[in-house]
């Protein structure tokens, strides 16, 4: 069992197809977001950035119709003092204190340098990963409670995979193994990691398919 799936939990996991701890592993992310952080000098417009700045002016709040608001900082973020937009974020105010430290992620405007932010983390990056693995959700379940369920499941499981490829053929192929590949694709530490691991189930899922074919020519 995974820590903190109780009824309800499970109910809404099922509505996903999700019955069990290896259907629950075997749910890959599609995409992973980048929090790297960025060097802004060598950023071209309109790239998805990562900055770890200082807020160095009182944040600023605009409203306009149908509640929609525009909330504005200055952030300096090594050599560059840029000037971050939330939208609709204006409860945000209260943590923008002058002299913080914040790490926001969004879209970069070079020619206005300014960042129209779409992630925001109050403190430096350091306990963030730099890549969090984005998966098919539905219902109320939340990518953050997602990914909690998952590096559990993942943890109390490890080394208890089967492995159904063959030593010689990971070596020769250089793939990793079941409880490697797990953990790269879910939770990986660059974009390396990322391909790696869907190599190795790419492989696995074309070798099965051949198999499956051959034992189908020989009825």
């Amino acid at each position: 069992t995974v820590k903190g799936i109780g009824k309800v939990t499970g109910e809404q996991l099922e509505a996903l197809n999700i019955y069990t701890i290896s259907d629950l592993i075997m749910t890959y992310p599609y995409r992973h977001d980048d929090f790297t952080l960025t060097d802004l000098s060598e950023t071209p417009h309109n790239e998805r950035v990562t900055i770890e700045g200082r807020v160095e002016s009182e944040p600023s709040v605009f409203f306009s119709g149908n509640k929609r608001s525009r909330l504005e900082v200055r952030l300096l973020a090594g050599r560059h003092l840029v000037k971050a937009v939330f939208f609709n974020q204006h409860y945000l105010k209260s943590r923008l204190e002058l002299g913080a430290t914040v790490t926001v992620t969004g879209k970069w405007d070079r020619g206005r340098q300014s960042i129209s932010v779409s992630n925001f983390n109050a403190g430096a990056k350091d306990g963030q990963a730099d890549f969090e693995p984005v998966y098919s959700l539905k219902g109320v379940m939340h990518q953050k409670t997602f990914r909690r369920y998952m590096r559990s499941a993942l943890d109390s499981v490890t080394g208890q995979h089967e492995e159904s490829l063959p030593v010689a053929l990971l070596e020769e192929y250089k793939l990793p193994p079941i409880d490697q590949a797990l953990e790269m694709v879910h939770f990986p530490k660059n974009p390396a990691h990322m391909k790696h691991a869907r190599r190795r189930f790419v492989y696995e899922e074309l070798l099965l398919f051949q198999l499956k074919m051959q034992g189908m020519k020989k009825i």
